[in-house]
């Protein structure tokens, strides 16, 4: 199934119907929060399923395998000096808001496993022509409403802490996969 679990999982024979069941709780949870994603950040559609973070696994991956974390960018990422990579992002780099108030290394390193995680590298939101500050991109848009969207959803959901990534859900893919493949006989 789409999160690689048994009904039994969540309804034990002998406790098929409590409500007291940890798994079912967490799963009506997520249910929850899926449906809540829809409805705040897609125009009410379910873009999110069970399967879009879980793909058939009890526990969602967070992060991205090794080899794609440390795969080279296409694109020629900014080389910082050791003052500038201290420096507040926007003190930096043209018009951030993502990043405003974190280290200009800081906003170059969450783009780089951005990039991994998305399965894109830097020009799908920054220019070919290297004019990182343009705004006439639209996954640059697309991009911060996803960031505010994780941000929310960990703020919310989960006290802060980072479960919700880019990875989790696109798995090096700019559109995430929202359906289990068919099977094949």
């Amino acid at each position: 199934g789409a999160i690689g679990a048994e009904c039994k999982e969540c309804h034990p024979v002998e406790h098929y119907e409590s409500d007291e069941v940890r798994a079912k709780l967490k799963t009506r949870q997520m249910m929850r929060l899926s449906v809540e994603i829809g409805e705040l950040f897609f125009e009410k559609k379910a873009r999110v399923t069970c399967f879009t973070c879980h793909r058939g696994k009890w526990s969602p991956e967070q992060d991205p395998p090794l080899a794609d974390r440390m795969r080279a960018a296409k694109h020629p990422v900014p080389v910082l000096s050791e003052e500038e990579a201290s420096k507040p992002a926007e003190d930096v780099f043209k018009r951030v808001e993502s990043f405003k108030g974190e280290s200009a290394a800081s906003m170059l390193s969450a783009m780089s496993l951005w990039t991994a995680a998305v399965g894109v590298d830097c020009t799908y939101c920054h220019t070919e022509e290297g004019k990182w500050d343009a705004e006439d991109v639209v996954q640059k848009d697309v991009s911060r409403a996803m960031v505010a969207m994780t941000k929310r959803i960990n703020d919310t959901w989960f006290a802060g802490e980072p479960v919700v990534t880019c990875w989790g859900c696109h798995r090096g893919m700019p559109i995430p996969e929202r359906t289990a493949p068919e099977p094949v006989n």
